[in-house]
């Protein structure tokens, strides 16, 4: 048997054995939690997978109005099973319990600008965007990122103009002008407390938006793809917590209103199936989903963390190097990681850290949270010059385009906007 093929098969079954270890269950059970997940899930809320329509009694917890997930709160677990799972057991898929998503170990608490010094960015150079931009004549236009995260400042000088409005509501009219279910969602929507209001006092998310297409700023900064749009979606709220539930209907709605790209800079020690199925069903759609590694330093083959180890067509996992050009020692690494990309050091915007700050501030932090939005904008920067590409095109270009090197990741390289551009024109 071909080695490649062989550690394949080794990965493909630890996994098994992990997801096994989290949660068992069948359509008339809520699926039981391992020691992997149980830290992890929220009290009394459940996930109800439906293989069909939704049954009429339950329409009003369905987590949007075109979703197959319903959420059950403040229920208690043999209550679920006896009177709806067991009744609907030819109707559902999965029953499981409802996991926070954000474990302080992945998501990196950004609150401040003293992570890191003030640096230089030397992250646009590092993966040669602007030899990409002049070889394709784009920089992402015409491309919606959806920035799936805890807010973003959208007044931010760097980041304003490029922010995705919903043409179809009339902002702060508190109005649901398109009957979507969202009152006043004219600049994305907040799913943590079902709000029009995306800001964020955490530096995490405007710090991501940036990364991805803030305008030219001081110390070199720029966007990996300035042209793009950012759909502002939140889904973690003021304490660094958000749930599977709100990720997963933040996605939808990303979906439905034409972003082409999802950057997930979040992740953890959680179980949930329905999740992954969610995110499948998204890339199968043409959606290119980017999502962190995590920040623990450790193999995920050995110690799998979600949503990092989920493997389709369509996604990518994404490692941290530094400027020097190893991968960072808090990236996780392994077979599970596709591709590295700069995470340590990385300037970029954020909010005032004060009522007295003005607009307009940046800030320094490392993290594979923050390489993430770097792969996320070389993304829709491809997109942007060949816009009929599927999303296993994408993750093919860039996979193909690596420069190679001992990151420690699947691909064993950084990411190379330069040489994904010169494969997708055939040079």
């Amino acid at each position: 048997m071909d080695a490649t093929l062989r550690n394949s098969l080794l990965l493909s079954s630890l996994l098994s054995l992990s997801l096994a270890a989290c949660s068992t269950g069948n359509r008339g059970s809520v699926s039981s939690v391992g020691p992997m997940c149980a830290e992890q899930v929220l009290p009394n809320r459940f996930l109800v997978q439906w293989a069909g329509a939704v049954p009429k009694e339950f329409e009003s917890l369905k987590l949007s109005p075109d979703s197959r997930v319903t959420r059950f709160s403040q229920v208690e677990k043999q209550i679920l099973e006896n009177d709806v799972l067991k009744k609907y057991s030819d109707q559902i898929r999965k029953a499981e319990h409802e996991f926070n998503v954000a474990p302080e170990d992945v998501f990196p608490h950004a609150d401040g600008c003293d992570t890191v010094r003030l640096p230089t960015a030397w992250g646009p150079g590092d993966v040669k965007i602007q030899d990409a931009w002049s070889l394709l004549g784009k920089k992402g236009e015409a491309v919606t990122v959806a920035v799936v995260d805890s807010g973003a400042d959208t007044n931010h000088p760097l980041l304003s103009s490029q922010i995705w409005t919903n043409p179809d509501e009339i902002p702060n009219n508190a109005v649901d002008d398109d009957r979507n279910g969202y009152v006043d969602d004219y600049k994305g929507f907040n799913f943590s407390n079902m709000t029009p209001d995306v800001s964020s006092s955490s530096t995490h998310g405007t710090h991501v938006s940036g990364i991805v297409a803030g305008q030219s700023g001081p110390l070199g900064f720029t966007g990996i793809a300035p042209k793009s749009k950012i759909m502002v979606l939140k889904f973690i709220d003021s304490d660094g917590k958000g749930s599977v539930g709100d990720a997963i209907v933040a996605m939808e709605y990303a979906q439905k209103y034409g972003a082409r790209v999802i950057n997930a800079s979040w992740g953890g020690d959680l179980c949930s199936q329905i999740l992954e199925d969610s995110i499948a069903s998204l890339t199968s759609l043409g959606v290119v989903f980017v999502n962190a590694s995590g920040n623990s330093g450790h193999d995920l083959a050995k110690m799998p963390e979600w949503p990092a180890v989920y493997r389709f067509g369509g996604k990518l996992t994404v490692g941290a190097h530094g400027i020097g050009q190893t991968l960072s020692s808090f990236s996780n690494y392994g077979q599970y990681v596709d591709v590295s990309a700069p995470g340590d050091a990385i300037l970029s915007t954020v909010p005032p850290q004060s009522p007295t700050q003005p607009q307009g501030q940046m800030c320094g932090l490392r993290g594979t949270s923050m390489s993430t939005p770097f792969v996320s904008g070389l993304a829709a920067v491809l997109l942007s010059a060949r816009p009929l590409m599927s999303a296993v095109d994408v993750v093919n270009l860039i996979n193909a385009g690596v420069s190679t090197g001992g990151f420690g990741v699947r691909t064993q390289g950084k990411i190379n906007a330069l040489q994904s551009a010169q494969i997708l024109l055939g040079n």
